[in-house]
């Protein structure tokens, strides 16, 4: 019986932002106002990756899948 390669955790998450410095800056603003309200615990175990575009996501889905992989199957 051979073993399948697991699923992505639900804990990785990939944004995907505009190339707008602006628009970066809000999101950290943003993430510094949730923070405030909930507490740092509320992302713990949360990996959150952002990218600027479709196929730096695949890209770093690939890496972190492959990575998943070697931590179960080394």
């Amino acid at each position: 019986m051979s073993q399948k390669s697991s699923p992505l955790p639900l804990n990785c998450h990939f944004k995907i932002l505009p190339d707008i410095e602006w628009f970066e800056k809000a999101v950290e603003a943003g993430k510094h106002e949730i923070l405030q309200k909930y507490g740092s615990d509320i992302l713990n175990g949360v990996s959150v990756t952002y990218v600027n575009d479709i196929e730096k996501a695949i890209e770093k889905l690939t890496e972190v899948k492959t990575d998943s992989n070697e931590l179960q199957h080394p």
